[in-house]
């Protein structure tokens, strides 16, 4: 017969096994966390490919509803780290319609900061 004492502890183990499994795993050296590669995604197209200009010449109302595919690391290497990824977003024009646009398929984004230790990035084919 098992004690119950046996049986608490394999439940914590088990419970700790799971837990460990389902936790994302930390970065490279050198490479941006998870959400320090969305918020410079977001970043960027917030404000460097709809900016306020742009949004004005295209008639764009708002961007949002960011959504990231799995982030996956290469080996960084001379000061950049290579991220795959694949997101999408959402364009609402003035006129009411809304386009989905989907980037990130076939292209590798290398990672990297700048003289004030904010991420950027490069987008290259993969």
């Amino acid at each position: 017969m098992v004690g119950k004492s046996s049986i608490r502890l394999a439940g914590l183990v088990l419970a700790g096994c799971i837990a460990a499994g389902s936790a994302v795993a930390a970065p490279p050296d050198g490479c941006p966390t998870e959400d320090e590669v969305r918020a410079s995604v977001e970043r960027y197209i917030l404000e460097d490919w709809w900016s306020p200009s742009q949004r004005e010449t295209w008639q764009i109302a708002d961007v949002g509803d960011f959504s990231f595919g799995t982030i996956r690391y290469g080996k960084p290497n001379y000061g950049q780290c290579p991220v795959r990824m694949e997101y999408s977003f959402r364009v609402w024009h003035n006129d009411g319609r809304v386009e989905e646009t989907r980037k990130g398929v076939g292209e590798t984004f290398s990672f990297f900061k700048n003289d004030f230790d904010e991420w950027r990035f490069t987008v290259g084919r993969s």
